[in-house]
Protein backbone atom coordinates (compact mmCIF):
# COMPACT_ATOMS: atom_id res chain seq x y z
CA UNK A 1 0.00 0.00 0.00
CA UNK A 2 0.93 3.76 -0.61
CA UNK A 3 1.99 5.35 2.69
CA UNK A 4 3.89 8.47 3.81
CA UNK A 5 7.17 7.75 5.86
CA UNK A 6 9.68 9.39 7.86
CA UNK A 7 12.45 7.64 7.42
CA UNK A 8 14.45 9.92 9.45
CA UNK A 9 14.27 13.43 10.43
CA UNK A 10 13.53 15.77 7.53
CA UNK A 11 13.50 12.82 5.06
CA UNK A 12 9.82 11.74 3.80
CA UNK A 13 9.03 9.54 0.95
CA UNK A 14 5.92 8.17 -0.57
CA UNK A 15 6.69 4.41 -0.57
CA UNK A 16 5.07 1.21 -1.00
CA UNK A 17 5.01 -0.79 2.57
CA UNK A 18 3.55 -4.21 3.63
CA UNK A 19 -0.40 -3.53 4.52
CA UNK A 20 -1.22 -4.13 8.57
CA UNK A 21 -2.08 -7.16 10.31
CA UNK A 22 -4.86 -7.42 12.36
CA UNK A 23 -4.96 -7.98 16.15
CA UNK A 24 -7.54 -9.76 18.28
CA UNK A 25 -8.74 -5.79 19.29
CA UNK A 26 -8.28 -3.86 16.37
CA UNK A 27 -10.40 -2.26 13.69
CA UNK A 28 -8.72 -2.39 10.08
CA UNK A 29 -9.85 0.95 7.90
CA UNK A 30 -9.75 1.90 4.66
CA UNK A 31 -8.13 5.18 5.03
CA UNK A 32 -10.18 7.69 3.22
CA UNK A 33 -8.98 11.26 4.22
CA UNK A 34 -7.09 12.43 6.61
CA UNK A 35 -5.63 15.92 8.00
CA UNK A 36 -2.32 17.02 9.20
CA UNK A 37 -1.55 18.00 12.57
CA UNK A 38 0.42 21.31 12.06
CA UNK A 39 2.51 20.26 15.16
CA UNK A 40 3.29 17.28 16.06
CA UNK A 41 3.49 15.87 12.37
CA UNK A 42 5.97 18.12 11.80
CA UNK A 43 7.82 17.45 15.06
CA UNK A 44 7.88 14.23 13.70
CA UNK A 45 9.06 15.53 10.58
CA UNK A 46 11.91 17.56 12.01
CA UNK A 47 12.85 14.99 15.03
CA UNK A 48 11.86 17.31 17.52
CA UNK A 49 9.15 15.27 19.53
CA UNK A 50 9.68 13.82 22.49
CA UNK A 51 7.72 10.62 23.39
CA UNK A 52 5.35 8.13 22.11
CA UNK A 53 5.92 9.56 18.19
CA UNK A 54 9.78 9.13 19.00
CA UNK A 55 11.01 6.77 16.69
CA UNK A 56 12.20 5.96 13.08
CA UNK A 57 11.40 5.25 10.11
CA UNK A 58 7.65 5.48 11.06
CA UNK A 59 4.00 6.42 8.80
CA UNK A 60 3.54 9.61 9.58
CA UNK A 61 0.10 11.15 10.55
CA UNK A 62 -2.82 10.42 13.32
CA UNK A 63 -5.96 12.19 12.25
CA UNK A 64 -7.71 9.44 10.49
CA UNK A 65 -11.19 8.96 8.85
CA UNK A 66 -12.06 5.45 6.83
CA UNK A 67 -14.65 2.86 6.77
CA UNK A 68 -13.84 -0.09 9.31
CA UNK A 69 -13.60 -3.03 6.80
CA UNK A 70 -12.46 -6.15 8.85
CA UNK A 71 -12.27 -6.47 12.49
CA UNK A 72 -10.63 -8.53 15.35
CA UNK A 73 -12.32 -11.64 16.79
CA UNK A 74 -12.10 -9.47 20.46
CA UNK A 75 -13.38 -6.52 19.18
CA UNK A 76 -17.10 -5.35 20.92
CA UNK A 77 -19.60 -3.46 19.20
CA UNK A 78 -17.56 -3.78 15.65
CA UNK A 79 -18.70 -1.00 13.57
CA UNK A 80 -17.61 -3.18 10.20
CA UNK A 81 -18.75 -1.03 6.96
CA UNK A 82 -19.30 2.02 9.25
CA UNK A 83 -16.95 5.01 8.46
CA UNK A 84 -14.98 6.53 11.79
CA UNK A 85 -12.94 8.60 13.23
CA UNK A 86 -10.02 7.98 15.45
CA UNK A 87 -6.44 9.09 16.76
CA UNK A 88 -3.88 6.25 15.65
CA UNK A 89 0.04 6.27 16.92
CA UNK A 90 0.03 3.40 14.16
CA UNK A 91 0.20 6.18 11.04
CA UNK A 92 -2.68 7.58 9.40
CA UNK A 93 -1.33 8.67 5.56
CA UNK A 94 -1.18 5.55 4.10
CA UNK A 95 -3.95 2.90 2.73
CA UNK A 96 -5.01 0.72 5.56
CA UNK A 97 -4.46 1.65 9.38
CA UNK A 98 -5.38 -0.09 12.44
CA UNK A 99 -6.43 1.13 15.67
CA UNK A 100 -6.43 -0.81 19.16
CA UNK A 101 -9.93 -0.61 20.33
CA UNK A 102 -8.70 -1.68 24.08
CA UNK A 103 -6.43 0.99 24.47
CA UNK A 104 -8.25 4.17 21.86
CA UNK A 105 -11.15 5.49 21.56
CA UNK A 106 -13.09 5.75 18.29
CA UNK A 107 -16.33 7.61 17.16
CA UNK A 108 -18.90 6.67 14.18
CA UNK A 109 -19.16 9.47 11.98
CA UNK A 110 -22.63 10.36 10.26
CA UNK A 111 -23.75 10.34 6.73
CA UNK A 112 -24.37 14.15 6.93
CA UNK A 113 -20.57 14.91 7.24
CA UNK A 114 -18.62 14.62 4.19
CA UNK A 115 -15.03 13.00 3.55
CA UNK A 116 -13.33 16.30 3.99
CA UNK A 117 -14.23 17.47 7.50
CA UNK A 118 -14.90 13.94 9.00
CA UNK A 119 -10.66 13.50 9.92
CA UNK A 120 -10.84 16.73 11.85
CA UNK A 121 -13.45 15.35 14.14
CA UNK A 122 -10.14 13.61 15.64
CA UNK A 123 -9.30 16.93 17.26
CA UNK A 124 -11.91 16.21 19.97
CA UNK A 125 -9.45 13.64 21.07
CA UNK A 126 -7.26 16.10 22.46
CA UNK A 127 -9.73 19.34 22.48
CA UNK A 128 -12.38 17.70 24.52
CA UNK A 129 -11.81 14.21 26.05
CA UNK A 130 -8.43 15.41 27.51
CA UNK A 131 -9.13 19.74 27.88
CA UNK A 132 -12.50 20.79 27.70
CA UNK A 133 -14.46 18.32 29.23
CA UNK A 134 -11.95 17.14 32.38
CA UNK A 135 -11.88 21.32 32.99
CA UNK A 136 -15.07 21.45 35.31
CA UNK A 137 -16.81 24.28 33.00
CA UNK A 138 -19.72 26.01 34.46
CA UNK A 139 -22.27 27.77 32.79
CA UNK A 140 -21.31 31.87 33.08
CA UNK A 141 -17.76 31.34 33.52
CA UNK A 142 -15.33 33.51 31.78
CA UNK A 143 -12.74 31.22 29.81
CA UNK A 144 -8.96 32.76 28.10
CA UNK A 145 -7.89 30.09 25.38
CA UNK A 146 -4.31 30.95 24.46
CA UNK A 147 -3.59 29.66 21.03
CA UNK A 148 -5.96 29.78 18.20
CA UNK A 149 -4.24 27.27 15.82
CA UNK A 150 -6.57 24.23 15.22
CA UNK A 151 -6.31 23.14 18.46
CA UNK A 152 -7.62 25.76 20.36
CA UNK A 153 -9.93 26.91 17.56
CA UNK A 154 -11.69 23.40 18.41
CA UNK A 155 -11.35 23.93 22.11
CA UNK A 156 -12.94 27.41 21.43
CA UNK A 157 -15.85 25.48 19.63
CA UNK A 158 -16.26 22.33 22.32
CA UNK A 159 -16.53 25.06 25.19
CA UNK A 160 -19.66 27.26 24.01
CA UNK A 161 -21.13 23.69 22.65
CA UNK A 162 -20.38 22.80 26.39
CA UNK A 163 -22.45 25.38 28.28
CA UNK A 164 -23.13 29.07 27.73
CA UNK A 165 -19.90 30.61 29.02
CA UNK A 166 -17.56 33.89 27.52
CA UNK A 167 -14.73 33.20 25.93
CA UNK A 168 -11.39 35.58 24.75
CA UNK A 169 -9.04 34.15 22.05
CA UNK A 170 -5.49 34.92 22.17
CA UNK A 171 -2.82 34.47 19.36
CA UNK A 172 -0.35 36.25 17.01
CA UNK A 173 -2.19 35.56 13.85
CA UNK A 174 -4.67 38.19 13.17
CA UNK A 175 -5.87 35.58 10.27
CA UNK A 176 -6.68 32.92 13.58
CA UNK A 177 -8.23 35.46 15.46
CA UNK A 178 -10.93 36.06 12.86
CA UNK A 179 -11.85 32.79 12.51
CA UNK A 180 -11.87 32.55 15.71
CA UNK A 181 -14.30 35.16 16.05
CA UNK A 182 -16.21 33.68 13.48
CA UNK A 183 -16.26 30.32 15.37
CA UNK A 184 -18.00 31.97 19.15
CA UNK A 185 -15.02 33.53 20.51
CA UNK A 186 -16.75 37.01 22.31
CA UNK A 187 -13.28 38.88 22.51
CA UNK A 188 -10.28 38.42 20.73
CA UNK A 189 -6.50 40.02 21.14
CA UNK A 190 -3.89 39.75 19.13
CA UNK A 191 -0.47 39.05 20.75
CA UNK A 192 1.50 40.32 18.13
CA UNK A 193 0.01 44.36 18.68
CA UNK A 194 -0.81 43.77 22.65
CA UNK A 195 1.39 42.88 25.21
CA UNK A 196 0.97 40.65 27.49
CA UNK A 197 -0.01 43.21 30.81
CA UNK A 198 -2.32 44.92 28.02
CA UNK A 199 -3.93 41.67 27.48
CA UNK A 200 -4.17 40.86 30.90
CA UNK A 201 -5.83 44.23 31.70
CA UNK A 202 -8.12 44.69 28.55
CA UNK A 203 -9.16 41.26 28.91
CA UNK A 204 -10.47 41.55 32.75
CA UNK A 205 -12.05 45.14 31.81
CA UNK A 206 -13.81 43.23 28.49
CA UNK A 207 -14.62 40.34 30.36
CA UNK A 208 -14.93 40.33 33.86
CA UNK A 209 -12.39 38.16 36.07
CA UNK A 210 -10.98 35.02 34.54
CA UNK A 211 -12.24 31.79 35.82
CA UNK A 212 -10.06 29.26 33.43
CA UNK A 213 -7.33 29.63 31.04
CA UNK A 214 -6.58 26.91 28.59
CA UNK A 215 -3.39 27.03 26.90
CA UNK A 216 -3.18 25.76 23.08
CA UNK A 217 0.16 26.31 21.92
CA UNK A 218 2.93 23.57 21.93
CA UNK A 219 5.92 26.66 22.66
CA UNK A 220 6.24 29.85 23.81
CA UNK A 221 5.41 32.42 20.84
CA UNK A 222 7.21 35.30 22.94
CA UNK A 223 10.48 36.23 24.44
CA UNK A 224 9.54 38.20 27.10
CA UNK A 225 6.52 35.96 28.53
CA UNK A 226 6.27 32.17 29.37
CA UNK A 227 3.07 30.83 28.15
CA UNK A 228 1.82 29.31 31.53
CA UNK A 229 3.05 32.79 33.56
CA UNK A 230 0.69 34.82 30.92
CA UNK A 231 -2.01 32.40 31.58
CA UNK A 232 -1.38 32.71 35.59
CA UNK A 233 -1.80 36.34 35.35
CA UNK A 234 -4.83 36.11 33.38
CA UNK A 235 -6.60 34.23 35.96
CA UNK A 236 -8.65 35.41 38.54
CA UNK A 237 -7.68 33.61 42.67
CA UNK A 238 -9.10 30.47 42.41
CA UNK A 239 -8.96 30.02 38.74
CA UNK A 240 -8.13 27.08 36.77
CA UNK A 241 -5.93 26.34 34.46
CA UNK A 242 -5.48 23.53 31.74
CA UNK A 243 -4.71 22.65 28.25
CA UNK A 244 -3.14 20.10 25.94
CA UNK A 245 0.39 20.88 24.38
CA UNK A 246 2.36 18.71 22.26
CA UNK A 247 6.01 16.91 23.60
CA UNK A 248 8.65 18.96 21.80
CA UNK A 249 12.40 18.73 23.31
CA UNK A 250 13.72 20.89 24.42
CA UNK A 251 11.03 23.06 25.23
CA UNK A 252 10.99 24.56 29.02
CA UNK A 253 8.36 26.80 31.06
CA UNK A 254 9.71 29.15 33.21
CA UNK A 255 6.51 29.48 35.83
CA UNK A 256 6.54 31.30 39.16
CA UNK A 257 5.25 28.89 41.46
CA UNK A 258 5.02 31.26 43.91
CA UNK A 259 1.99 32.69 42.30
CA UNK A 260 0.83 29.69 41.81
CA UNK A 261 0.44 29.28 45.51
CA UNK A 262 -0.51 32.64 45.96
CA UNK A 263 -3.40 32.65 43.82
CA UNK A 264 -4.31 29.23 44.61
CA UNK A 265 -4.68 28.25 41.26
CA UNK A 266 -5.81 24.65 40.28
CA UNK A 267 -4.72 22.72 37.41
CA UNK A 268 -7.61 20.53 35.96
CA UNK A 269 -5.31 18.30 33.86
CA UNK A 270 -5.72 15.22 36.30
CA UNK A 271 -7.66 12.90 33.76
CA UNK A 272 -7.49 10.18 36.50
CA UNK A 273 -10.18 12.65 38.35
CA UNK A 274 -12.30 12.25 35.45
CA UNK A 275 -12.16 8.54 33.57
CA UNK A 276 -11.75 5.34 35.09
CA UNK A 277 -8.60 3.99 36.20
CA UNK A 278 -9.92 0.70 34.87
CA UNK A 279 -8.66 0.72 31.36
CA UNK A 280 -11.47 -1.03 29.29
CA UNK A 281 -14.11 1.64 31.33
CA UNK A 282 -11.48 4.31 30.30
CA UNK A 283 -11.98 3.79 26.61
CA UNK A 284 -15.27 3.55 26.96
CA UNK A 285 -15.89 6.39 28.69
CA UNK A 286 -14.23 8.09 26.19
CA UNK A 287 -16.04 6.83 23.28
CA UNK A 288 -19.07 8.32 24.79
CA UNK A 289 -17.54 12.15 25.03
CA UNK A 290 -15.67 11.63 21.78
CA UNK A 291 -18.90 10.64 20.32
CA UNK A 292 -20.24 13.74 22.04
CA UNK A 293 -17.94 16.09 19.93
CA UNK A 294 -18.67 14.45 16.49
CA UNK A 295 -22.13 14.91 17.00
CA UNK A 296 -22.74 18.63 18.00
CA UNK A 297 -20.49 18.85 14.18
CA UNK A 298 -23.70 17.16 12.96
CA UNK A 299 -25.73 19.05 14.73
CA UNK A 300 -24.08 22.11 13.39
CA UNK A 301 -22.94 23.47 17.05
CA UNK A 302 -19.31 22.89 15.55
CA UNK A 303 -18.01 23.68 12.40
CA UNK A 304 -14.71 22.39 11.49
CA UNK A 305 -15.26 23.28 7.57
CA UNK A 306 -14.69 26.74 8.17
CA UNK A 307 -11.60 25.55 9.42
CA UNK A 308 -9.99 23.77 6.11
CA UNK A 309 -7.58 25.82 4.43
CA UNK A 310 -6.08 23.95 1.97
CA UNK A 311 -6.75 20.20 0.50
CA UNK A 312 -4.20 18.12 -1.17
CA UNK A 313 -3.42 14.51 -2.78
CA UNK A 314 -1.61 11.98 -0.52
CA UNK A 315 1.89 12.78 -2.67
CA UNK A 316 1.99 16.33 -1.59
CA UNK A 317 2.47 16.04 1.63
CA UNK A 318 5.46 17.39 2.18
CA UNK A 319 3.79 20.57 0.72
CA UNK A 320 1.40 20.35 3.37
CA UNK A 321 3.54 20.18 5.93
CA UNK A 322 5.62 23.22 4.62
CA UNK A 323 1.90 25.17 4.46
CA UNK A 324 1.89 24.21 8.17
CA UNK A 325 5.29 25.11 9.27
CA UNK A 326 5.56 28.84 6.93
CA UNK A 327 2.44 29.94 6.70
CA UNK A 328 0.21 30.20 9.55
CA UNK A 329 -1.64 33.15 8.75
CA UNK A 330 -3.14 31.82 5.80
CA UNK A 331 -2.95 27.90 7.01
CA UNK A 332 -5.22 26.25 9.67
CA UNK A 333 -6.09 22.40 8.67
CA UNK A 334 -5.12 20.54 5.64
CA UNK A 335 -6.69 17.64 4.51
CA UNK A 336 -5.29 14.64 2.59
CA UNK A 337 -6.91 12.58 0.35
CA UNK A 338 -5.72 9.39 0.19
CA UNK A 339 -5.93 7.30 -2.70
CA UNK A 340 -7.22 3.40 -2.84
Amino acid sequence: MKAAVVECPGVLKIKDISEPAVGEHDLLVKVRTASICNATDNHIYNGTFRGGHDFYPQVLGHEVHGEVIACGPGVRDAPLGQRVVFYTDRGGFCEYTTLDTTSLPWARIPDSLSAEESPLCEMFHGALLHTVYPSGLQAGEKVAVIGQGPLGLVVTQCLKATAPCTVGAVDFQAFRLAKAKELGADQTYCRAELSASEIVSRMTDEMGPVDLAVVCTDTNQSADEDVYEFAIRLLRPRGRLTGLTVAVKGAGHRVSVGRLFEKHILMRRRLQDVYSTNPSEKVAQERVVFQRGVDWVAQGKINLRAMITHRLRLAEVGHGLELCRSKPGETIKVVLDIPG
